[in-house]
């Protein structure tokens, strides 16, 4: 049985560098790198970036693995463990005078939160993960979003 290619789907060259050395991956092309089972890409900033690369990259593997920095919000999760994710929801900033019809639409029907299956956790499994368009530093948000969400990073959801 032949091994599973990967498409790794990284941020930034400064997320990737450790993984791109450990890889021994090989730059085919501006923020592409080869290795051994598939392909490295450095996606850039965002959820729209990061689907960017898996549309441009995703059907050409098996798997497609999101690395990356995630933002705790739960005291669950201490500086510096992995962390595989069963659940990825969009965080979405409506306007305050946003109807109750217009918010519902965005959150379920524009954007559903993903169950990830087939995700065969090494580590802490059904950790959610929130994707959002800026880093999220409000201690009262990050409360709030806490509820519902472990980890809250910038690219997931694109994934």
């Amino acid at each position: 049985m032949s091994a599973k290619t990967k498409l790794l789907v990284i941020a930034t060259l400064l997320e990737a560098n450790a993984s791109l050395k450990a890889l021994k991956a090989i730059q085919e092309a501006p923020n592409v790198y080869t290795w051994e089972y598939g392909r490295v890409v450095i996606s850039g900033i965002g959820v729209v970036a990061a689907a960017y690369a898996v549309a441009r990259y995703g059907a050409e593997v098996d798997e497609i693995w999101n690395i990356g920095i995630a933002g705790a919000l739960s005291q669950l999760c201490p500086i510096g463990d992995v962390y595989a994710i069963s659940s990825v929801s969009k965080h979405l900033s409506l306007p305050v005078d946003c109807d109750e019809h217009s918010r519902t639409f965005a959150s379920v029907q524009a954007f559903p939160p993903y169950e990830l299956l087939g995700c065969e956790p090494p580590l802490a499994p059904g950790l959610r993960l929130l994707s959002s368009d800026y880093p999220i530093y409000n201690v009262t948000l990050r409360a709030t979003l806490a509820v519902d969400h472990d980890l809250v990073d910038m690219e997931g959801y694109g994934v």
